[in-house]
C-alpha cells in the first residue's frame, strides 16, 4: 500500500552520515515536516486549544528528525524528536528513543520509550505525508490521550501465504494529561460538594468547560497484531492498565481499550477505517469516560490527485462504568463529522492537501449544551478550513 508502507518505514528518503567524534559510520538520518494553516467558522475553540476562529499555523505544523545506527549486527538504537505547535507555544519531545535486538530474523525485542499501538497509524501518526488527511479523523484519535510508553516489546514477524503477519505484545507505563467536563459529569452535584471532594482542582466556570489533569498509567500489558500486503492492511489491538490521578484521588483505577482497523489500496481506490471502545472503572471514570467511537474514508486516485471523505463518530460505548467515585461517573463526549479532502503529490516526497470538515457537536446528556470535542458548547455545527505541505527527507 502506497502511503502505509511510507509510514511503516517512516525512512524513505535515507543517507548515511559519517561522525569522526562520534566513530559511527552508518549513522542513518531521515525526517519529515508538516506546516499547516487552520480556521474554524466559529470562536468556540477545539479541545486541544489549538483550532480557533484565527487563522493559526500552530496545530498542524510539526518537523521530526530520526536517528538510526548501528551498534553491532544484531542491535541497533533508534531515536526520534518530534516539534510540534500548540496554544502554548512550540516544544520539542524524544516520540522514540530504544534500543532493537534482532533475536533471528522473525524475532525483535525493543526496549526504551516506543510509539504506543493502538491504531492503525499509530507508529507514523505525525508524519502527515503518510497518509491522506491532515488530521487522522479526531473521532476516534482523540479517544487515547496516551502516544508513547515506556516498556519492552517483542516483534514476531511472518508470512502467512501471501500476507506479511505481526504480532506485537508490550509492557510498561506512560504519563499524560487530558481534559474532564466538571457540569457535564458532575450534573446536579452541589458545587460545594464537589470543591470538598477534590480541593486541588476546584470545579468553577460555565457549563462545559474543561480543565486539564495530569494522570499516569503503570502494568500495561497490551497485545497488537496486523495481517496485510500490499494491497491491505487489517490490524486489531487490546490493552489493559492502571490509571493513576493524584489530584482526584484516583489510584490504580482498571482502563482497558480495543481497536480493529483496515485499509485498501488497490486500483486507485483508498479506503481506511477504524473502530474503537474504552472502558475505565472507578474514579478514573471522570476524566476518561466510556466511549466507543468509528470512521470510514474513501478516496480514488487519479494520477497524483487523491480526493476523499470521511465520516466519523464517537459516542457512548452502552456499557456502563463500574465502582466510580462518591462524584458519579464521567458522561461520554458525542461527535459526529463530515470531512471532504484532496491530496496531490506534486513531488516525489512533498504533498499539499487542503481539507473542508463539519463538525456536529452532540449533548452529552439531555438538556446540556453541545459540545462534542470543543472547549466551550459552540451551540451549532462548525466548518474547519485547513490546508497542508507534508514532506519527508
Amino acid at each position: 500500500m502506497k502511503y502505509a508502507r511510507i509510514g511503516l518505514y517512516l525512512i524513505v528518503v535515507s543517507f548515511p552520515v559519517t561522525s569522526p567524534a562520534m566513530a559511527i559510520d552508518d549513522l542513518v538520518v531521515s525526517g519529515f515536516f508538516t506546516v499547516g494553516a487552520t480556521k474554524a467558522g466559529s470562536s468556540a475553540t477545539t479541545d486541544n486549544g489549538g483550532i480557533t476562529d484565527d487563522v493559526g499555523f500552530e496545530n498542524d505544523t510539526r518537523i521530526g528528525l530520526q536517528l538510526l545506527t548501528h551498534i553491532n549486527p544484531q542491535m541497533t538504537m533508534t531515536a526520534q524528536m518530534v516539534g510540534r505547535g500548540s496554544d502554548n507555544g512550540y516544544a520539542a519531545d524524544f516520540e522514540w528513543a530504544y534500543i532493537d535486538y534482532a533475536l533471528s530474523d522473525s524475532f525483535n525485542v525493543r526496549a526504551g520509550k516506543l510509539k504506543f499501538p493502538t491504531y492503525l497509524i499509530s507508529d507514523y501518526v505525525d508524519v502527515g505525508y503518510a497518509y491522506p488527511w491532515i488530521r487522522p479523523p479526531e473521532e476516534v484519535y482523540f479517544s487515547n490521550p496516551l502516544t508513547t510508553i515506556s516498556g519492552v516489546d517483542v516483534l514476531f514477524r511472518t508470512r502467512a501465504g501471501d500476507m506479511d503477519l505481526l504480532v506485537q505484545p508490550y509492557i510498561g507505563s506512560s504519563k499524560g494529561e487530558s481534559g474532564i467536563v466538571p457540569q457535564e459529569t458532575l450534573m446536579g452535584i452541589d458545587q460545594a460538594v464537589t470543591n470538598a471532594l477534590i480541593p486541588s482542582h476546584p470545579l468553577q466556570g460555565t457549563v462545559g468547560t474543561v480543565q486539564r489533569v495530569d494522570f499516569s498509567a503503570e502494568n500495561f500489558i497490551g497485545i497488537n497484531a496486523s495481517i496485510g500486503n500490499q494491497y491491505f492492511t487489517a490490524r486489531a489491538g487490546y490493552l489493559e492498565t492502571d490509571v493513576t490521578a493524584a489530584a482526584f484521588g484516583v489510584v490504580d483505577d482498571k482502563a482497558s481499550f480495543g481497536s480493529v482497523g483496515a485499509t485498501i489500496d488497490w486500483r486507485n481506490t483508498v479506503v481506511y477505517s477504524e473502530y474503537f471502545e474504552r472502558e475505565i472503572q472507578g474514579g478514573a471514570n471522570m476524566a476518561f469516560p466510556n466511549q466507543k467511537g468509528w470512521y470510514t474514508t474513501l478516496g480514488y486516485r487519479f494520477g497524483n490527485w487523491l480526493p476523499h471523505m470521511t465520516y466519523a463518530e464517537v459516542g457512548d460505548n452502552d456499557n456502563p462504568a463500574a465502582g466510580c467515585s462518591a462524584l458519579g461517573c464521567g458522561v461520554p463526549i458525542k461527535q459526529h463529522s463530515t470531512a471532504v479532502g484532496v491530496r496531490h503529490d506534486f513531488a516525489r516526497n512533498a504533498a499539499l492537501k487542503l481539507e473542508v470538515k463539519r463538525v456536529s457537536p452532540d449533548a452529552a446528556v439531555a438538556g446540556m449544551p453541545k459540545r462534542g470535542l470543543f472547549l466551550t458548547a459552540p451551540g451549532e455545527d462548525v466548518n474547519i478550513y485547513s490546508i497542508a505541505l507534508d514532506t519527508v527527507f
